[in-house]
């Protein structure tokens, strides 16, 4: 356990006089510190900055007040303050000097941002605070006389009449009641997530803060009368600005700056600043309003800063402008990032005569008003980019005589008119970039105008008439556009141009660069970076005298002569990077004789000739190339920073940088130096920094390696192949070094002297770098004699135990994180020296005299015991855990460790794969570890509840397949403070487990298949703090087991995540627990049911759902509608097919036709059978054609000679004949007239309708036509007798049945040669019953088809 150390104070035996000007002089100096400090508290200043164009911004600052950082609220007692300093409160009588007052109250901050830190989570986050205000004169004014319920509520909706104060995670809405009084609703759905730490009551008042939440819970009323004095506000919860009706700023008559952005203001009242007549700055950005009322910054006579960023607004709010008298003076307006459209007429009238800067980016402006601006003549910078202008208005300019900067970038203008522009005499700055401009027209009078972009645009070419208007340009940007030629004297017309931008290009080979830049003798600056040029003539920047910088990167240059940069002797920096170069010439650079920085970096240098460069000191950068060995051309050079880093290099020759005297920086690291030879530094005297870092080096420091660096201050030589560091000091060019890395080398140890004191000098290192080399052990003298010594780093090592290192120099700072070093009696002494420097930089703490310390410090975070691969942290490892290995009292089959080597044990081990527990265990035992087991049930293992009583305070029972827990096994640990039982078997825990263990503080049960607990499982547990569930198999939470939870008082955490948890009506009870115990349960936000986080499910998602029968039942009727329906349908379709089959299946007779003719058939057909030719004819075109014509198709009747009646019916169309035979039928003489046919029987319903006419037998020939032409025509008529009906049956769609009459008198032509094909009808009694009984069908049920 975790002792705090003793101070012990020394009593001096002084003088009295002495002791009371000891002690005069500790108060001085504490007074002093006081003052100090309030005055460094007094000079903190509130800033409110206000963008401007460009970079460019204002600044205001005000003095630091707690006060003026909180807003009240009168209706709800609430006040909302951004940050979490206590204010002073005032007495009603007076105002004390220093404590605020409306009176000197200059600024309100209440600037709620919602995007915290990862350092600070709550930064910039507002707090509600229940209490009475702070200033005296309101603290009568209440809205109610009644109490101050604070109701749980169970659903976010808002009722009628409620302000809400819009909490981030929690809604607290404020109903008004009609009797005058107030309720603040806390809803339960929506609890704040708040993590250890987060709140302003510290953790040991844990009691107090559960009985305010009791009392939360059981509706009691709290009193809130007037009389009441001040007391300081106690922190509530996260919370933003929704609603200004209620507060009041008219008192603060000395405001000067109103902060209230990113809130939730969704309206401001019209009265809200009036009276303020000393404000200047006003902030309402991040807002969701969405209009200002009429005249809201009325009778603001200072009013100069208005910003209105981030809003909702989808018009300009002139009217918020809008004055009977005089209108405010703003002059700095921002009203970007709204959702504005257009400008009208009087857009800016309001403010026309004081108004200098108007930012309008980033709305939806599509139009402009051409009079917009017209009275705006004091305007100096206008901001319309990120818009979607398709033009400029055609008199933009007319009004702003006085415009300097005007920013039209990121629209969607395509052409651009000289018209809008013209009167713009005065412009200084154009910003057009990110548009589609394709050509500038001409005489658009720009005559003042110094900086021009253009940047991202169309360009394509550049001619002389696109700038002649601008004769004072200094700066142009073209980059990003589409430019491959570029005219003579198209941008050699500005003498006074000093920056040209051409970047990002098409510029070819084929332009002539010596005459485009022929007239620009002021030029400084020219980018002809990421284009596609190959070569440069001669000359190409002659005319360019004064240029200092010059970017021809991401090009395509391979070669150059030296007569490319001729007379450039003012050029400062060149930049030839990530270009296709491969050998520089003799002279490439001889004229730069003022250059400075030369980037070749990132090209395909293999060859470097001899006087190359210029002999000017400055920085070369060869990095990224294809070098394999230093370049002659290097040496005898004035290269003063050398960077070689990733080539291909493998090896350092002898004097490989001869005659480079003035080279102070060489960085040649990741390359693949293998060896490097002793004197290949030998003549760099004036070198103080080396790297050569990320190489092959097996530097053996026996060897002169590094001769000749006498000026020698910082080597690193990390991540190489170094194994040993003796005699790494021996030569006087290492004796000089201060800082030394030799991190990543596989070193594993350090068994010698470093700087030997043999060696007539003291070592000058101060900060040696050995981080990652494997190092096992480490000497105490080591590093002795290394008296300038202040800082080691031996991080990320093997370190287990060392001994304190005797160094010459005082206050050495030993970094030793990442070590497993072993918390045993060997490192004892590293937990006293801790000790022992705390007590010391608190006497210093209250002696204000900050000495550094003489010992050495060592920096250790975590420590790791023997046997356990868990690890600790040192500062909370109490000085008797370190433990010496013991064999008192002690099994064979576990480690014992003790405080002393022959004491009893203090920890035991036992992690064997045991079954059984060992034979010994001593009683005095503070710390079992019995994890990694095999106990299947420890209800099994009496051996151990025999013993006498046990003094362990921490039992560890992990991993040890563990399914259930015997009642009486916990009962011989009474003093148990912390029980581990996680990643286990365990089903469920037997009640009253844990009733002897009073004493217990942690308890963790994860990882392990419990889904439920009996009841009394907690019972006893009375001293709990840490309960830990997680990564079980719980879905429903029993009602028993909350109501033990809200039992133990002493409960600070408990974790519930990974758990299968169910939104169901079971768990009702378990989400209102979370929402209401949220400051303990950890990681509230990662308890989830159904992959939802449970604290955001709305309460309808836990309400509990009808009964299984009721959804049975409700399930069949629905099913039973369907099926019905769909019979319904089925028989509606196919009626007709369900009246015959019902007739002939059973005989019963339904009539269709409304003339009750009891029809089953359409048509009659008579024919022979004998006939092959007609008879397949009929049966494969003819009846299929009349039975599948689609949903019209005809029944068709018909006998034949052998008294076999056949109906068929319609089927499906895919079985009749596609394409019909051809065959003829030989028309029959005509037959000898017939009588007529009985009338069909009357209808049978009693209304009288006309009988139908009397059929008579006529002979009809029939003929199947189609009625598209891709169906082939049919076959020759056959002549058939049938009984015409009274009405004519349907005409199917595909087929026109033509029908043709002839009377019977005609006189019969002479039978033809061949045997006719004849039908002929049965007698007419016969034919009567067919019709008119349809019984007489009985015969043919058989032969129906359908």
């Amino acid at each position: 356990m975790v002792s705090t150390p003793a101070i012990t104070h020394t009593t001096l035996a002084t003088p009295t006089s002495t002791n009371t000007i000891s002690v005069a002089g500790f108060v001085f100096l504490i007074t002093f510190a006081l003052i100090c400090i309030s005055h460094a508290q007094e000079q903190r200043n509130r800033s409110f900055p206000f963008r401007l164009s460009g970079a460019a911004r204002t600044v205001l600052s005000f003095r630091y007040q707690p006060a003026s950082e909180c807003l009240y609220d009168i209706n709800a007692n609430v006040s909302i303050c951004a940050s979490d300093q206590p204010f002073p409160t005032s007495t009603p009588s007076a105002t004390p000097q220093g404590q605020p007052s409306p009176s000197n109250i200059s600024y309100i901050y209440i600037h709620c941002r919602n995007n915290p830190t990862r350092s600070n989570p709550h930064r910039s986050k507002c707090l509600c605070k229940f209490g009475n205000p702070i200033f005296s004169v309101l603290n009568n004014a209440y809205v109610s006389d009644g109490p101050l319920e604070l109701t749980p509520t169970v659903n976010n909706e808002q009722k009628p009449n409620t302000r809400s104060l819009d909490v981030l995670d929690m809604d607290i809405d404020l109903e008004l009641q009609p009797d005058g009084g107030s309720r603040i609703g806390l809803a339960a759905s929506s609890r704040p997530h708040l993590q250890d730490g987060h709140q302003s009551e510290p953790w040991s008042d844990k009691n107090q803060q559960l009985e305010s939440r009791s009392q939360t819970v059981l509706k009691k009323n709290v009193e809130f009368s007037p009389s009441h004095k001040p007391v300081q506000p106690q922190n509530f919860i996260f919370c933003q600005v929704t609603d200004l009706t209620s507060i009041s700023l008219h008192h603060l008559k000395s405001l000067a700056a109103v902060d209230l952005g990113s809130n939730s203001i969704r309206a401001v009242p019209r009265k809200f600043f009036v009276g303020l007549a000393n404000l200047k700055y006003i902030s309402l950005s991040h807002n969701p309003i969405d209009i200002l009322p009429d005249g809201v910054f009325c009778g603001l006579k200072n009013l100069t800063y208005l910003d209105l960023s981030n809003l909702h607004l989808s018009g300009y709010p002139s009217i918020a402008f809008l004055c009977h008298r005089v209108s405010p003076p703003i002059r700095y307006i921002d009203i970007s990032q709204n959702s504005i459209e257009t400008l009208s007429t009087e857009a800016l009238t309001t403010l026309a005569s004081s108004l200098i800067f108007l930012n309008l980016s980033s709305n939806a402006i599509n139009h402009i008003h051409s009079s917009a601006f017209q009275n705006s003549r004091v305007l100096r910078t206008l901001d319309l980019s990120f818009n979607r202008l398709s033009e400029l208005p055609a008199r933009l300019c007319q009004g702003l005589e006085a415009l300097r900067h005007l920013y039209i970038s990121s629209n969607r203008i395509f052409v651009l008119h000289a018209l809008p522009l013209i009167n713009c005499t005065r412009l200084l700055h154009l910003d057009l970039s990110s548009n589609i401009i394709n050509h500038i027209p001409q005489h658009l009078n720009l005559s003042s105008l110094q900086l021009l972009n253009l940047s991202a645009n169309d360009l394509r070419s550049l001619t002389p008439s696109m700038f002649s208007a601008f004769p004072l340009l200094k700066q142009l940007d073209l980059s990003q556009n589409k430019i491959k030629l570029i005219e003579k004297n198209s941008i050699s017309l500005f003498p006074a141009l000093q920056s040209l931008n051409l970047s990002r290009n098409r510029l070819e080979d084929g332009l002539n660069f010596n005459v485009i830049f022929q007239h620009l003798g002021s030029l400084t600056v020219l980018d002809l970076s990421s284009n596609v040029i190959t070569s440069l003539g001669n000359n190409s920047f002659a005319h360019l005298q004064n240029l200092e910088h010059l970017d021809l990167s991401h090009n395509f240059l391979s070669f150059f002569n030296r007569l490319v940069f001729r007379k450039l002797s003012r050029l400062k920096e060149l930049n030839l990077r990530a270009n296709m170069i491969s050998l520089l010439s003799r002279g490439a650079f001889e004229d730069l004789a003022d250059l400075q920085i030369l980037d070749l970096s990132e090209n395909d240098l293999v060859t470097i000739e001899n006087q190359a460069f210029p002999q000017c000191p400055f920085t070369l950068n060869l990095s990224r190339n294809s070098l394999q060995v230093v370049p002659a051309g290097l040496k005898n050079t004035s290269i003063q920073h050398l960077d070689m880093r990733w080539n291909y290099i493998r090896k350092l020759h002898f004097q490989a940088f001869h005659d480079m005297g003035r080279l102070e920086h060489l960085q040649v690291g990741h390359n693949h130096i293998e060896e490097a030879i002793p004197g290949a530094f030998s003549s760099l005297s004036n070198l103080k920094t080396l790297s050569l870092d990320h190489n092959k080096l097996n530097i053996d420091f026996e060897e002169n390696v590094f001769q000749g660096l006498e000026s020698l201050a910082s080597i690193n030589l990390a991540y190489n192949n170094i194994h040993r560091l003796s005699d790494i000091f021996r030569y006087p060019a290492l004796q000089r070094v201060q800082y030394l890395n030799i991190s990543h080398n596989p070193i594993k140890s350090i068994g010698d002297y470093l700087f030997p004191p043999t060696y007539p000098v003291r070592g000058a290192i101060r900060k040696l770098s050995l981080d990652s080399c494997n190092i096992t052990e480490i000497i105490p003298f080591a590093f002795n004699n290394l008296e300038n010594l202040t800082a080691i780093s031996l991080r990320d090592n093997f370190l287990t135990r060392f001994k304190p290192f005797v160094v010459m120099s005082s206050g050495l700072s030993v970094l030793l994180h990442g070590n497993p070093i072993v918390c045993s009696c060997e490192m004892r002494w590293l937990k006293e020296q801790q000790q022992q420097q705390q007590q010391q930089r608190q006497q210093q703490k209250r002696s204000f005299a900050m000495e550094k310390l003489s010992e050495s410090t060592y920096h250790v975070e975590e420590c790791t015991f023997e046997h356990s691969p868990d690890r600790k942290p040192i500062l909370t490892t109490s000085i008797n855990e370190f433990l010496c290995i013991s064999k008192i009292e002690c099994s064979t089959k576990c480690d014992c460790f003790a405080g002393k080597e022959a004491g009893s044990p203090l920890r035991t081990l036992c992690s064997r794969r045991l079954t059984t527990l060992p034979d010994v265990i001593a009683s005095s035992t503070v710390q079992l570890y019995l994890d990694g087991n095999d106990f299947s049930s420890l209800g099994q293992l009496t051996s151990l509840s025999e013993r006498k009583r046990m003094q362990t305070q921490e039992l560890y029972l992990n991993a040890s397949q563990i399914s259930s827990i015997g009642e009486d096994f916990l009962k011989r640990f009474p003093e148990l403070r912390v029980l581990r039982l996680n990643k286990n078997s365990m089903l469920t825990l037997p009640a009253f487990v844990f009733g002897n263990l009073v004493l217990l503080r942690e308890l963790y049960l994860n990882d392990n298949s419990m889904n439920h607990f009996d009841e009394n499982v907690f019972h006893g547990l009375r001293s709990l703090r840490h309960l830990d569930l997680s990564g079980n198999k719980f879905r429903v939470i029993e009602a028993h087991t909350l109501a033990e939870f809200s039992h133990i008082r002493t409960l600070r955490s408990i974790q519930l995540e990974r758990n299968p948890w169910q939104c169901a009506c079971d768990n009702q009870q378990f989400y209102h627990w979370l929402n209401y115990n949220y400051t303990i349960v950890r990681n509230r936000r990662d308890i989830r049911c159904n992959h939802k986080i449970v604290v955001d499910q709305r309460p309808s998602a836990f309400k509990c759902q009808p009964s299984l029968t009721r959804k049975i039942v409700v399930i069949g009727l629905i099913m039973s509608v369907i099926i019905l329906a769909f019979c319904l349908a089925f028989f509606v379709r196919y009626r007709r097919e369900c009246v015959a089959c019902i007739y002939v299946k059973l005989g019963l007779q339904c009539c269709r036709y409304r003339d009750r003719s009891c029809r089953p058939f359409d048509i009659f057909l008579v024919y022979d059978r004998r006939d092959e030719d007609c008879r397949k004819w009929i049966e494969s075109t003819l009846l299929p054609r009349l039975e599948y014509s689609g949903k019209h198709a005809f029944k068709i009747f018909y006998p034949d000679r052998n008294a076999i009646t056949i109906i068929r019916g319609r089927s499906r169309a895919g079985n009749a004949a596609t394409t019909p035979p051809r065959s003829v039928c030989t028309a029959p003489p005509p037959p000898p007239p017939l009588t007529p046919l009985l009338t069909p029987p009357p209808p049978p319903t009693p209304t009288p309708t006309p009988p139908p006419p009397p059929r008579r037998a006529t002979t009809v020939t029939t003929q199947a036509m189609p009625l598209f032409p891709q169906v082939p025509p049919p076959p020759p008529p056959t002549t058939q007798t049938f009984l015409q009906p009274s009405a004519p049956p349907p005409t199917p769609p595909q087929l026109l049945l033509r029908t043709t009459t002839t009377t019977t008198t005609t006189t019969p032509p002479p039978p033809p040669p061949a045997p006719p094909v004849t039908s002929l009808l049965p007698s007419a009694s016969v034919a009567a019953q067919w019709l008119s009984c349809p019984a007489a069908l009985a015969p043919a049920r058989h032969a129906w088809r359908h």
